[in-house]
């Protein structure tokens, strides 16, 4: 993977990060957590066994501000905050999905239950590729031709 982060560097001049995780929701927020030059692999067990047998303040789910975690980084997250006093992945993750239910209502209620324990069944798909693209500098149409690759 490294390797992949060198080619980006020395061919069109960018830093990049990367994000692996059991599911696309995960992924999203390992990529966000070693930046830059770094791909960082996240597994959702971690949140759970760190949160039931380590001490809170060690747990990466503390780490992990509400604001980092794709989906409530707008109104919904300003309204956990401020309904439930949410600033982290361990603060959501003690909130009980039957007060979630009541707040959010069933299907965001339970989204965002699981989002706390890092499960999300949202499939991977592809991006359409555009067929033209416009460029500014001469590093964007360099990312661009490498991506097109």
């Amino acid at each position: 993977m490294d390797s992949l982060l060198f080619e980006i560097q020395s061919k069109i001049h960018l830093e990049a990060s990367g994000g692996v995780g059991c599911n696309r929701f995960l992924a999203k927020i390992a990529c966000g957590l070693h930046k830059p030059q770094r791909i960082t692999v996240f597994h959702h067990l971690v949140l759970q066994y760190q949160f039931k047998y380590r001490e809170p303040s060690k747990c990466l789910a503390t780490k992990i501000s509400i604001s980092d975690i794709p989906g409530l980084k707008g109104k919904t997250g300003q309204d956990l905050y401020e309904k439930f006093g949410v600033s982290t992945m361990l603060d959501l993750q003690r909130i009980t999905l039957e007060a979630l239910i009541n707040e959010l209502g069933t299907d965001k209620g339970n989204k965002i239950f699981n989002w706390g324990k890092g499960l999300d069944n949202t499939p991977v798909q592809n991006k359409q590729l555009k067929e033209s693209y416009t460029c500014k500098k001469p590093a964007e149409c360099e990312f661009i031709e490498f991506i097109l690759k």
